[in-house]
């Protein structure tokens, strides 16, 4: 049994199945009716939220709501290779359908995980820095940091393909495989980062609040331009927002990236020890960690509508 195949310019090593074929990354599993119960859920919720921050200009307006959109937009980008496999494995099994999902294979993580971290670090700026955020922080801004960013993660996840070290092909390449989980995995440790950060400065906001509004009423006037003044409810709330926040942007991590780039890892190592037995595990387990991505691109958005009011608001406004 060969592990090298030339498939490409040169001689590229590929996944290969346990009989020593070639791996069809649209590997047949037990999940074809989650995914479409997914994709009917998943897809009319996000396109909604997507479509009600463009429509209403008090939310398309605001820096943060345009970052809530670059990653409505990535969630969206889960579905389109769950689509290709559906169709490809219901109706229509050709070698285009298969090719075209190897294109997408690994651009929904890092888009996600790059989007997110746009979002965090825009509230990162706006806790310690609000003036010149509210200065400089402006929708066209924001949307060239989506815009140009995406295209450069993009590019960077393809880019085998795109210079022409592999061939795109119905099949998994190795350097592909290495690519995706080594820019995937540093999007993961940035974004986990971010999160923690933010937690951390929006607590250290809350105790500033605590100490500003138990002070004196002329001091707490005085110092009004360069302070955030909340009451006891609102601080409450914001404490709440936080820890939601992080839950959620943890959670998702979890759930979207990081299990999939531990298994990517494991059968990476596994290939330096013995190529041939990790053919075994990547037929038996792939299929499992590969439809994760879905999940948290069904409850993301419904944990943003239920933390969101105004979001919230308008959507049923509309309705």
């Amino acid at each position: 049994m060969m592990n090298n195949k030339s498939s490409g310019n040169f001689g590229e090593d590929i996944v290969l199945n346990p009989n020593g074929e070639t791996y069809n990354p649209i590997s047949l599993n037990p999940f074809v009716t989650l995914k479409l119960i997914c994709c009917l859920i998943g897809i009319p919720l996000n396109v909604t939220i997507a479509v009600t921050i463009l429509r209403h200009r008090r939310l398309r307006c605001k820096p943060r709501n345009i970052f809530l959109l670059g990653i409505t937009l990535s969630f969206l980008t889960f579905f389109i290779p769950a689509m290709i496999e559906l169709v490809y494995r219901i109706l229509l099994p050709i070698d285009p359908l298969c090719r075209a999902y190897v294109a997408f294979v690994g651009l929904p993580h890092g888009l996600l995980l790059f989007n997110m971290s746009l979002a965090l670090t825009d509230r990162f700026v706006a806790i310690n820095y609000p003036l010149w955020h509210r200065e400089k922080m402006t929708i066209g801004l924001a949307s060239c940091f989506i815009v140009f960013g995406s295209t450069l993660i993009a590019f960077v996840l393809k880019f085998v393909f795109i210079v022409g070290l592999a061939t795109l092909r119905c099949e998994m390449v190795i350097v592909h495989v290495q690519l995706l989980t080594i820019t995937v995995a540093i999007l993961l440790v940035l974004c986990t980062a971010l999160n923690i950060i933010v937690y951390r400065q929006t607590k250290t906001l809350l105790r500033e609040s605590r100490i500003i509004r138990s002070s004196s009423e002329n001091r707490a006037r005085d110092n009004n331009s360069m302070s955030i003044h909340v009451n006891g409810g609102t601080l409450s709330q914001m404490g709440m927002e936080a820890t939601r926040t992080l839950i959620t942007g943890v959670t998702s991590l979890v759930v979207t990236a990081f299990l999939g780039v531990l298994f990517a890892l494991i059968f990476l190592a596994c290939r330096l020890v013995d190529k041939f037995e990790c053919s075994h595990l990547n037929w038996d387990m792939g299929p499992y960690f590969k439809e994760l991505g879905l999940i948290p691109a069904v409850y993301s958005p419904i944990v943003f509508l239920v933390r969101y009011k105004e979001l919230r608001t308008s959507m049923v406004c509309k309705m």
